[in-house]
């Protein structure tokens, strides 16, 4: 699994001025609002580390990989710890920008929601970006990136209006159990986009 780990991470560093790119995006837009950097910048990233999937099918890139000494599963496998890696990191980096804008302190429980929404995010995608193929992987991720704008825009703009505290009963709850909770419905669903993958791979022609 080591070299498709490799693999992706070459296709990605082919693709770094994009990357810087987002990158400089990201902090332009959180200097105009620091709350939405938390979720453009890993969203993006995601994003685009889901892309490799459409790299690998490019000119039967599929039959080829499947020559080596991996399955189906073995690809899947390394497609999660990649992209869910890499979404770590970005949001990490997007933490780290948020924290530099405004008081951390008081922001830690909004900073802290987009970890697993990253993660939800890359459990839908990836099968959708198998099941869908190189032809319908634009509209996919065209669709993917106007819900994700729609989305941060209006979390943000919950955010800023703070009508979020209509949720204040959450506050009533014990803080270790909410985490509690969202790890473990993250990490079930993750597992249920996992085995649809991998049965998705398993039945394609390569």
């Amino acid at each position: 699994m080591a070299g498709l780990v490799e693999k992706d991470f070459r296709l990605i560093w082919c693709n770094k001025q994009a990357l810087i790119f987002l990158l400089i995006i990201g902090v332009v837009i959180g200097l105009q609002n620091e709350a939405v950097i938390l979720g453009w910048l890993p969203f993006a990233i995601s994003i685009l580390l889901i892309n490799t999937v459409t790299y690998d099918e490019l000119d039967k890139g599929y039959g080829f990989l499947m020559t080596l000494p991996i399955d189906a599963e073995t690809y899947v496998r390394e497609k999660y710890f990649f992209c869910l890696t890499g979404g770590t990191v970005s949001w990490l980096v997007a933490a780290g920008l948020y924290m530099i804008l405004v008081d951390m302190a008081s922001q830690i429980p909004v900073v802290l929601v987009f970890l697993p929404v990253t993660a939800l995010l890359i459990a839908l995608l990836i099968p959708l970006q198998l099941v869908s193929g190189v032809e319908k992987s634009r509209v996919v991720i065209s669709g993917a990136c106007g819900v994700m704008g729609a989305s941060v825009i209006a979390f943000a703009e919950l955010v800023k209006t703070n009508v979020l505290s209509a949720f204040s009963f959450l506050n009533q709850m014990n803080g270790w159990i909410l985490a509690g909770i969202a790890v473990v419905v993250t990490v079930l669903l993750i597992l249920l986009s996992y085995a649809i993958s991998v049965r998705i791979m398993e039945k394609k022609e390569f």
